[in-house]
């Protein structure tokens, strides 16, 4: 059964990089979805113990010097406490979705990769190192669970912390969150800074070095009966010295 989904999962080379991933999990898919959406849900719910609080300081203030005349204090920390409580089990249930679909995904992309190294010709192994396609096979297809995990799930909740934040702030004081537009935009920009351009760039040396190392490291390993017999270094082996001396 699970060979047959690894061999449904086909990604259409024409869709978006992250919609290309997805593909690989089959019909866990909608598991992303389900719990990217439920890490927005959660993000929502956790602005309901600060909207009590105000609440009860708000009553504590009107009431005061006469605090007993604030009778629904209690009333206002249950409710805040039921929301954290919701908040947390909403997040831990949308994490245990996008996980689902995410282990599904680097399984059916090793099968796939396997299969494709099985009927591959004896001399695309002589020009690509069994070092690389360990790292591409297993290391590669591990990465694909932060995205696919943590990192889409927290995206959109992210989004739905702003969207919500601002939507309180202008609903209780418009001038808050018109002062709160400003570091935003800023972090924002900051963001795509990083993420584009000369971030890029690097991120993508920082994979070819990795890979190089991996290639290397692995020949030397296999080399180490010779090393060891005519009592060589690590410097003897000048490849797996410059890729480390690379990375580093």
């Amino acid at each position: 059964m699970e060979g047959q989904a690894a061999a449904d999962a086909r990604p259409n080379k024409t869709a978006h990089p992250v919609g290309r991933l997805l593909a690989f999990a089959g019909p866990r898919r909608a598991l992303t979805y389900l719990g990217c959406v439920l890490s927005a849900i959660s993000m929502l719910v956790s602005f309901g113990p600060y909207v009590c609080i105000w609440f009860a300081a708000r009553d504590l203030i009107a009431a005061a010097p006469n605090w007993d005349a604030a009778t629904d204090i209690a009333t206002y920390g249950w409710w805040a406490l039921g929301f954290a409580i919701a908040s947390i089990a909403l997040y831990f249930i949308g994490l245990m979705c996008t996980h689902l679909a995410a282990f599904r995904c680097a399984s059916n992309m090793r099968k796939r990769t396997t299969e494709h190294l099985m009927h591959a010709g004896l001399g695309y192994f002589d020009t690509h190192a069994s070092g690389a396609l360990r790292r591409v096979v297993d290391g590669c297809a591990l990465e694909t669970e932060g995205l696919l995990a943590h990192k889409l799930p927290d995206t959109a909740g992210s989004i739905a912390m702003i969207a919500g934040m601002f939507a309180l702030f202008f609903v209780f004081d418009w001038r808050l969150g018109v002062a709160c537009l400003v570091p935003v935009v800023v972090s924002l920009a900051c963001m795509f800074y990083m993420m584009g351009g000369r971030g890029m760039d690097f991120m993508t040396r920082y994979m070819e070095s990795l890979v190089k190392m991996n290639k290397t490291g692995t020949e030397y390993v296999r080399g180490i009966p010779v090393v060891k017999v005519f009592q060589q270094t690590v410097y003897s082996f000048r490849a797996f010295h410059d890729a480390i001396e690379e990375f580093t």
